[in-house]
């Protein structure tokens, strides 16, 4: 790395030294030989967030199906009583409860035509099982995003690392020195 370090500021030196540094460790990691084996890595790491990302994506959309279902169902159960006796009163007087209820009527009312929707034929809310599923689903949801965030800083470090190795190779071979073939040690 001394070789290329002609010219660089201080920073530059840092930032070159912390570089090869995070090289040594992926190449030892990984068990890095050639070029070669450094793309199948990064192509590896790439399949593997892949996979992450297509289990992750239901996951989040029944995760927040769920907090919808729950907040639906608690506005339902909370304004019922309000919804009744509004229902019970008739002319002026429904009027001016609405007035004074309509907040509550209203998310009453998008509650009940919700669940009416979600509930796909079932007469009663299965608010249990809903956070039942709900609370399982965090923690694996929590798990996942946790490994998906590593996974992607990885990936993303292991990129730069094999632009930066494909660069110095580049500079090397164009120089006329050592590495002819891809394949080339690291």
């Amino acid at each position: 790395m001394t070789t290329y370090s002609a010219g660089l500021t201080e920073k530059q030196k840092v930032a070159q030294l912390k570089l090869a540094a995070q090289t040594d460790i992926f190449i030892d990691k990984y068990n890095v030989k050639t070029l070669a084996d450094m793309t199948a890595v990064v192509g590896n790491l790439r399949k593997q967030h892949n996979e992450m990302h297509s289990t992750l994506v239901p996951m989040s959309r029944r995760y927040h199906t769920l907090v919808e279902h729950i907040r639906q169902a608690d506005n339902y159960t909370k304004h019922i009583k309000i919804n009744n006796e509004y229902n019970k009163l008739k002319g002026d007087e429904q009027d001016a409860y609405f007035k004074k209820h309509s907040t509550e009527i209203s998310e009453f009312t998008e509650a009940h035509n919700y669940l009416t929707k979600h509930l796909n034929g079932h007469t009663k809310i299965p608010y249990q099982d809903w956070k039942s599923e709900l609370d399982d689903l965090t923690v694996d949801r929590d798990s996942m995003l946790l490994k998906s965030e590593q996974l992607t800083a990885e990936l993303k470090n292991a990129e730069t690392l094999m632009r930066n190795a494909e660069k110095v190779m580049s500079e090397v071979a164009s120089s006329g020195k050592f590495l002819k073939e891809k394949n080339a040690e690291l």
